[in-house]
């Protein structure tokens, strides 16, 4: 009995938790079976249906396409920039270095629906500051969130912009938790800086730089973009930025198809898992780290 004593302190968390994650989940995948327009009455199963009229369309397809072109142009820009970052300013003996940290976090502490408001009124083609900085210079700003031109690329700087910090942080992290001897050693035998970076630093980051690769990728399939995208466009113009969770959301908070919409949500989850199993192939979770 005293062996298992453990178990009784664990066993309310473990419960709870499983009571809030695993119950909504079972329940998830059971409506995405089901047709279940709230207008009219209760969930009916259907089978499959949901799923093959996922697959036929092609508004979905155009979603998923904008979602991983969003998420790839995002993750990889605050990737570069905040391993550039670090780099930067990872450096011993530098006054002042905490209230530039704290600078660089702030944009991250944000809550996103703030966000999606700050950056829709800078956004704006007439009043935002913006273009009145580009109208200082002589040149002529697009309507940023109006145009299709410009619109998907206006919500991936404003990921960017907030999301960078997470990728400096870790980054950061990951820079002061490496071994010093391999770099002396580096020194010693006269090794450039970019030889360092590219045949040392590079290497034993490669974990860290998987793992937070893999959790801004999840992210960026999840709620932390619905909500700054649905402020500043709510799709728009057209479904230029309608992303899957937006096209989720409207499926069925505004249309009622709560049995398509979480079909969508199924797909995105069981898509995710895949690519968190090919993060793990990877190496992302090796001992080393």
């Amino acid at each position: 009995m005293e062996r298992h004593f453990h178990i009784w302190f664990i066993s309310p968390v473990v419960i709870f938790l499983l009571v809030l994650t695993l119950l909504p989940t079972i329940y998830l995948f059971y409506l995405s079976l089901c047709r279940w327009d709230v207008i009219t009455g209760t969930p009916t199963f259907n089978g499959l249906m949901n799923y093959i009229n996922l697959f036929r369309d092609q508004v979905f397809w155009a979603s998923l396409r904008r979602t991983l072109i969003f998420v790839a142009a995002s993750v990889s820009s605050q990737l570069i920039l905040g391993f550039a970052m670090a780099l930067l300013i990872n450096r011993p003996h530098i006054r002042g270095i905490g209230i530039v940290r704290t600078l660089i976090i702030l944009p991250m502490s944000i809550t996103p629906i703030v966000v999606g408001l700050m950056w829709r009124i800078l956004y704006n083609p007439s009043f935002g500051l913006i273009n009145s900085l580009l109208d200082f210079f002589g040149i002529v700003g697009p309507e940023w969130l109006g145009s299709k031109d410009t619109a998907l690329l206006s919500v991936i700087i404003v990921d960017i912009w907030q999301w960078t910090p997470f990728m400096f942080l870790m980054m950061t992290a990951g820079l002061q938790s490496l071994p010093t001897e391999p770099f002396e050693a580096a020194l010693v035998d006269g090794a450039s800086g970019f030889q360092i970076l590219r045949l040392i630093t590079l290497p034993l980051m490669k974990p860290i730089i998987l793992v937070a690769v893999l959790f801004r990728i999840i992210d960026g399939f999840k709620v932390s973009t619905f909500d700054s995208i649905f402020i500043m466009t709510k799709g728009g113009p057209g479904s230029i930025t309608q992303t899957l969770n937006i096209y989720a959301f409207l499926s069925g908070f505004e249309w009622f198809n709560l049995g398509y919409a979480s079909a969508m949500v199924v797909f995105t989850l069981i898509l995710l898992t895949i690519i968190g199993r090919l993060f793990l192939r990877m190496g992302v979770f090796r001992e080393e780290i």
